[in-house]
């Protein structure tokens, strides 16, 4: 035994004396579990013990024995500084006791529980000291070595004892879960990346540690000391934009691993509170194995199993309900028995399986967050889509993207991966970027993408349905400074789609397709609109839309209008599908950025537009106005903005390249339906409305669709093709009659002699206009491509 002083005076006060293993766990000191080699620190009470210098330093002895003597009278501290619990410290990989009982050793201990007292040291609570007052040998000091401050019994105090246990490191985890399938219990692929966990200890409301998820959804908490704990996923986590935006805790709390349920408790405002576990104990070789830990990564906690606990998960749902299943989306949507995967009970072409994919209204055409093929603000392409968040259990997705569209076979799928937006409807919107960039297209000047669905109803990795959403594509052509043709190759996606009910008055009813809801919302202001027929016997046909007259889910149709191309409205329309279409604009069409725009027509990059009616051309030129440039009828004076003029679906232009050469984009549907067309006697400008090179024979143009041939060429229909569209360029036009002899007809070269049949030559190159010179006035029902 030794005693520790410093300024030994008269009537100073001590303090003292065990700092002890509690080997065998009862709580209280017994022979031979004194700890050697403690540094004990002794600080005034309020002190800093990790700024603050010590007022006085003892050593344990080999007993665990130590002494700090004269001592002023006041409050004091004790202090095991964090040096003692490192690698090579006397007590290293042990922790403070779990209980502070008063009394001597025989009775308890005195220190404080820290949780991390490799950092921080572990200290005991405030004490007293007051010379003559302390407790004698023969009442409050009755343990270890209670005589050795005979000589001043009452200025000392024997009791003051440091408990220590050993205390391997712990550990607890394990993963944050959505739980797709409603089932309560986590399922393989569910783990949410990104989300923050706080441990906490049992007192003070800062966290002892905070750890985020990785991309299986599972965290861990290691190095942790024997105490009581509890988790929290905290407010943050569900603002928006945040992983868990809109979701709530699992219903309930069951015990166990996430097999069995999740630990969460149920928070009615998580975006406020957080969701937080309730308090558990971590102790050394007591945490769950086996049967108790057979959840998600189990066994990788191993060969430590019973000091790291992997049974604290939490689990999220969304707050508002959508299915995770076809078979919940069926059991919500009876759909009167048309419920099947691939039914369209509404007629938008969406099948059953597309809309739960996409989570859309099975019973409305109005679009319902659908694919959707932009341009970026980095001048490339992306495509967009709504779905389940997280995705329906039963479903796999894929972006497939192509040089062509038909011939398929082509489709690659789409490597980089989405950019997630949370919805707070319980939907999610991924975002494909830099399409233009895969491999397969990078080098083309068409692309083509779509989404494909599979369902995998059974889980047995084979699935028993696949669908395809439309095909979308884009152009990317490097226009030179020369006069070329631009063509139609795409369509707008539809505003909606559905099934034509009666017609009366002037307007379609659409409350079958539309379940109810107001057509009018789709009718933007300033915006016109036109309906497509799609089936029956007027497909193809446009008929004009009133939008001011549209109320409700009546459409009023104007089919005298001049650019309406059919009357028989009444008998042809009822009972067939339909598509609600916007009327792009020459902005829309062609975008001012990158064209040259300058004060003088000569200079300005410049569009013409041909009036078959008239045999005259209608040109716009590039104003460089003061707010910027924009679109000029060279008729007006006034230099009004004429970017808001309609362009007709099926007309054709030529552009005036000047200044510098450009990449013009343009991007859309590929049309899976026949177009009406009119012609009128001479010459029609006509675009290309697919974009794939195409020949008269696989355009329609023969003797059965209406087209004249004659063996003088004068007297039949003809085509004429820029040919500064075509490689070499030039400034004049390829003609090409529609000639006869006797029951045949073929189109030929007007420059050919011998009169060779190129009817099945690809003379329109896609996305280009061309001039066809037509003998009579009729509508011309143009096919779509095989593809299509």
């Amino acid at each position: 035994m030794a005693l520790w002083s410093f300024g030994l005076a008269q009537a100073d006060s001590g303090v003292g004396n065990l700092v002890f293993v509690d080997a065998n766990a009862n709580g209280k000191a017994d022979p031979g579990e004194g700890k050697g080699g403690v540094e004990v620190g002794l600080f005034a009470a309020g002190a800093d013990p990790l700024a603050d210098a010590p007022l006085a330093v003892a050593v344990t002895d080999a007993d665990g024995f130590y002494l700090i003597s004269g001592v002023p009278d006041g409050s004091y501290f004790l202090q095991v500084k964090s040096a003692n619990f490192l690698p090579a410290g006397p007590l290293y990989q042990h922790a403070a006791m779990l209980t502070l009982v008063a009394g001597d050793d025989d009775m308890g201990q005195d220190t404080i529980l820290s949780y991390t007292p490799e950092t921080t040291g572990v200290r005991s609570g405030e004490f007293t000291l007051t010379a003559g007052s302390e407790a004698l040998d023969s009442s409050g000091e009755t343990g270890f070595e209670a005589t050795a401050d005979a000589d001043a019994d009452a200025d000392m105090d024997l009791t003051m004892d440091l408990g220590f246990i050993p205390a391997p490191p712990l550990a607890v985890g394990n993963v944050v879960f959505f739980d797709r399938d409603g089932d309560g219990t986590f399922d393989a692929g569910e783990g949410i990346p990104g989300v923050t966990v706080e441990l906490y200890g049992t007192t003070g409301s800062t966290a002892l540690a905070t750890t985020t998820t990785d991309a299986t959804g599972s965290y861990l908490f290691d190095g942790l000391v024997p105490a009581d704990y509890s988790l929290k996923v905290p407010a943050l986590m569900f603002a928006p934009g945040a992983p868990l935006y809109s979701m709530k805790s699992v219903p309930g709390v069951s015990t166990g691993d996430d097999e069995a349920g999740e630990d969460g408790e149920d928070a009615t405002t998580p975006a406020s509170t957080g969701v937080v576990t309730a308090v558990f104990q971590l102790r050394a070789s007591t945490a769950p194995v086996a049967a108790a830990e057979a959840g998600f990564d189990a066994e990788s906690d191993l060969p430590r199993d019973a000091d790291v606990d992997l049974t604290r998960d939490f689990g999220f749902v969304d707050s508002v309900a959508t299915p995770g299943t076809f078979a919940q989306w069926q059991a919500q949507n009876s759909l009167g028995g048309l419920n099947g995967p691939l039914a369209d009970p509404e007629g938008d072409e969406l099948p059953n399986l597309l809309e739960y994919a996409l989570a859309g209204d099975p019973a409305s055409g109005l679009p319902s967050g659908g694919v959707r093929l932009e341009k970026a603000s980095t001048g490339g392409y992306q495509l967009s889509f709504r779905r389940r968040r997280g995705s329906p259990a039963d479903l796999g997705y894929t972006v497939q993207v192509s040089p062509q569209y038909y011939p398929s076979g082509s489709w690659a799928t789409v490597s980089t991966p989405p950019l997630v937006q949370l919805g707070a409807d319980g939907t999610e919107t991924l975002t494909f970027t830099g399409l233009e960039n895969e491999a397969s297209v990078a080098s083309q000047e068409f692309g083509f993408v779509r989404l494909t669905v599979r369902l995998d109803a059974d889980g047995n990795g084979a699935p028993e349905n696949e669908v395809h959403t439309d095909i979308q594509g884009w152009q990317r052509r490097t226009l030179p400074v020369a006069h070329l043709t631009l063509g139609r190759p795409f369509a707008e996606p539809p505003a909606f789609v559905g099934i034509a009910g009666s017609f009366a008055a002037g307007a379609v009813d659409l409350a079958t397709s539309a379940n109810g809801q107001s057509i009018s919302q789709l009718l933007l202001p300033g915006r016109s609109y036109y309906l497509e027929v799609c089936t029956g016997p007027i497909a193809g046909h446009r008929i004009e839309v009133d939008e001011a007259a549209s109320t409700g889910t009546s459409l009023a149709l104007l089919p005298g209008e001049a650019w309406s191309t059919t009357m028989s409205v009444s008998t042809g329309l009822p009972g067939q599908r339909i598509a609600l279409q916007t009327h792009r604009r020459i902005n829309d069409l062609h975008p001012t950025a990158g064209l040259t725009a300058s004060n003088n027509p000569s200079q300005a990059d410049t569009l013409l537009f041909y009036d078959p009616q008239t045999g005259a051309w209608r040109g716009y030129w590039l104003h460089a106005s003061v707010s910027g440039p924009r679109w000029v009828l060279q008729t007006d004076a006034t230099l009004a903005d004429a970017g808001s003029t309609r362009a007709s679906p099926v007309e054709g232009v030529f552009i005036k390249k000047r200044g510098t050469s450009i990449l013009y984009q343009t991007h859309g549907m590929v049309r899976k339906y026949v177009v009406a067309v009119p012609l009128h006697v001479g010459n029609n400008l006509i675009p290309a409305l697919w974009p794939q090179d195409e020949s008269p024979l696989s355009r329609g143009l023969n003797t059965a669709n209406g087209f004249i041939a004659s063996s003088n060429p004068s007297n039949s229909d003809r085509l004429l093709i820029w040919q500064g569209d075509l490689p070499g360029g030039g400034a004049s036009y390829s003609l090409y009659p529609f000639m006869r002899l006797g029951s045949d007809a073929w189109w030929v070269s007007a420059n050919d002699a011998n009169l060779n049949d190129i009817s099945a030559q690809p003379l329109f190159p896609r996305g280009t206009s061309f001039f066809l010179r037509s003998r009579t006035a009729r509508t011309w029902l143009w096919q779509p491509s095989p593809g299509a």
